[in-house]
């Protein structure tokens, strides 16, 4: 495997492009979950004004002979709509590295992406993450066309493929999958996607007791 690692502070600029962002049809991350931000203490929600730095580190997928996956323009595209996407929110991206992942096996078998021990991280991806970044997956063209989060909140998504001729790994998908990293539910549907219940209003008028709350 060869890997390429940058130490270098990202900040956030330009915004992102929007891919179905209100219906979710290219999102396969479960969002069926007790009302956890109910739990959260009010101390503990911070000011707009604060800014934040989250690590990332992005693995190519590849086959075992190095064919495949994504180009390292595709690369650069997806972390500048990162960047782009939560400047506004004052969240900056360190961007730890990259690594090309060669293995046939999970190249071709993207079909199960489990967090059965609840760890934040992908099962069969383990031996490929890091306890302290957010851990993006970006499958070629031709594979998965969605994205998928390990959890809400996780610290790994995995992202690849074209829907309605968009690249998944250069759109507003990849953003969309980062933002369930970092805690954020279907607006449409929010936490009470398992009761089917509450759901938020377009309009707005009960975000503040439906859907995600905000």
């Amino acid at each position: 495997m060869k890997q390429v690692t940058i130490s270098i502070l990202i900040l956030l600029a330009a915004t992102g492009d929007q891919l179905h962002a209100q219906t979710g049809t290219f999102c396969a991350t479960p969002s069926a979950a007790p009302d956890i931000l109910q739990t959260i203490p009010q101390s503990e929600f911070k000011s707009s004004s604060d800014t934040y730095v989250v690590r990332v580190f992005i693995y190519i997928m590849r086959r075992s002979d190095g064919s495949g996956g994504q180009t390292p323009q595709a690369v650069n595209n997806a972390l500048n709509i990162l960047t782009g996407d939560f400047e506004q929110h004052g969240i900056c991206l360190s961007f730890l590295g990259t690594e090309e992942i060669y293995d046939d096996g999970l190249y071709d078998d993207a079909s199960s992406f489990s967090d059965l021990d609840v760890n934040g991280k992908f099962d069969h991806l383990q031996s490929y993450s890091h306890s302290n970044a957010v851990d993006i997956y970006l499958y070629a063209n031709d594979k998965l066309n969605f994205g998928v989060a390990s959890g809400i909140p996780g610290t790994a998504f995995a992202i690849g493929g074209v829907l309605e001729g968009s690249n998944l790994v250069n759109s507003s998908a990849l953003s969309h999958e980062f933002g369930h990293c970092l805690g954020l539910y279907h607006t449409f549907l929010g936490l009470c996607e398992a009761l089917g219940t509450c759901d938020e209003l377009v309009d707005g008028t009960n975000c503040e007791t439906c859907g995600d709350f905000v």
